[in-house]
């Protein structure tokens, strides 16, 4: 049974890595092509940026995705945006089939999270800002970032409120930030975000108390 446990796993992880690296070929693909490069320049600038972030990729599968962008810019097809957007959709529950089931054993043997007011955070998993910021190197990181808005001391943490917003992220209003250099960075959070279901229970007005 662990065996089986095991394979599943190691099957769910390769599949990460595959929507990983396609999310990415997009992304390069999107940011090149909005700085006006031409296609076979957008395809050279892509092919070395998928070398140098994933060095172990399968030449096989970087030529597919070469292909697939190839196919893209001479086509026209569905937007771009939207494919990071499924893709992303897809990575998430690939993430969540890898969390630990949760058994009756394991239920009695670990702790309840307790939470204080004010908050106590792990001192390094804080992230200082000078601004509201989301950004993809700090995706899956588990950060809680820590900013002054409008006077008041403000935190969010950045994993759960970017599943929130990543449509919102990858709006066409906000084509020249967040899809274009893979961070959004505003010194007043912006009305339309607070419109987003979820979104302000998420993010706390309060003063936090560092461990």
């Amino acid at each position: 049974m662990k065996d089986d446990r095991t394979s599943k796993t190691a099957e769910i992880k390769f599949h990460l890595e595959y929507v990983n690296q396609r999310i990415d070929s997009r992304t390069y693909t999107n940011r090149y092509y909005n700085q006006g490069k031409d296609d076979d320049e957008i395809l050279e600038c892509v092919e070395r940026d998928m070398k140098q972030t994933h060095p172990d990729m399968i030449p096989q599968m970087l030529r597919k995705e070469i292909n697939d962008m190839r196919d893209y810019l001479t086509s026209d097809g569905i937007s771009i945006n939207h494919q990071i957007e499924d893709l992303i959709m897809v990575r998430g529950f690939l993430k969540n089939a890898l969390r630990p089931i949760r058994t009756r054993e394991n239920r009695l043997f670990t702790p309840k999270r307790v939470v204080t007011k004010p908050l106590t955070i792990p001192f390094n998993n804080i992230k200082e800002s000078a601004t509201f910021r989301m950004a993809q190197n700090w995706v899956g990181k588990g950060y809680t970032i820590v900013f002054n808005h409008m006077g008041v001391r403000t935190r969010y943490n950045h994993d759960d409120l970017y599943e929130k917003i990543w449509r919102w992220l990858h709006d066409e209003k906000r084509a020249n930030s967040y899809p274009k250099h893979g961070h959004y960075s505003v010194y007043t959070i912006p009305q339309d975000l607070f419109k987003v279901p979820g979104v302000r229970e998420l993010i706390k007005r309060e003063q936090i108390q560092v461990a």
